[in-house]
This record gives C-alpha cells, structure tokens and sequence, in this order.
C-alpha cells in the first residue's frame, strides 16, 4: 500500500471513529429520583442520566436509607441495548441489566418496566431483597 493512500485510510478510519463514538452517546433516559420503603425505613435512589454507549445505557446509581446510612451503596447500571433507544424505551417494554456496587464488587439484577403515565418502575433484586421503584423519566435525544 502507498505511504499517501495508507494515511488516507488511516485518517479516513480515524474520523469514522470519531463520529460513530459520538452519535452513540446522542441519547439518555434521565429518571428522576425515586423512592420504596423497607419497613418502616425509606430508600431513595438517585440516578443519573443513563446515558447511550455502544453497550447499551450506561449511569451512576445512589442508594441512600436515611435511617441506616451504612446501608448505602453506589455503583454504576448497565442496561444492554439490542434495538435503537426510542424503540426500547417506549410503554410496555422492560430491560434487564445489571448494577454493580462501587464498594464491594456485587452485582445485582435490575428490571425496568417503562409506563404509559411516562413513569418508570425499577426493580432491583438483591440476595436479601427485592427493592421495588417508581419514578418519572424522560428520554432527551
């Protein structure tokens, strides 16, 4: 291959790069904050933006309980994608994906189920428990 065809490939393949990258993370699903209850005590989770990658939605994840506040965790959701984001996240439809812990490494099973009312319930399954959320989202492109 000649010297200028292989930088032009090469440049060619590089800007190619560039653009994939950056019309995967065009979309997010932005749920606002959420809260259950254990008991008597309460759980909040905070999310942000689950943002498009090109493994599916990817954010950061807060689990506060202010009554037991060693009981917290902070991790990061992944929800695998195998369709676009506005056919997946749309009434009706439920993605399966995993939170992993920042703390300890564990990971946990994690469902979200997206309604007509523009809500989402979010449920998270744990060797102890089911934590079961409903929250407001919206879907920004």
């Amino acid at each position: 291959m000649q010297p200028r065809f292989r930088n032009w490939v090469l440049a060619l393949s590089l800007c190619l790069t560039v653009v994939s990258s950056l019309g995967a993370g065009t979309g997010s699903v932005v749920v606002e904050r959420a809260r259950t209850r254990i008991g008597v005590a309460r759980v909040v989770l905070n999310m942000a933006p689950l943002t498009l990658t090109d493994v599916g939605l990817v954010g950061d994840y807060a689990l506060s309980v202010p009554l037991a506040p060693f009981m917290g965790d902070t991790g990061t959701v992944e929800i695998p994608l195998t369709r676009s984001l506005s056919e997946t996240v749309a009434p009706g439809m439920t993605l399966r994906g995993t939170a992993t812990s920042k703390e300890d490494g564990r990971i946990h099973d994690v469902a979200c189920t997206f309604k007509k009312s523009s809500k989402v319930r979010i449920v998270v399954t744990t060797p102890g428990r089911v934590l079961s959320f409903e929250a407001p989202y919206t879907l920004t492109n």
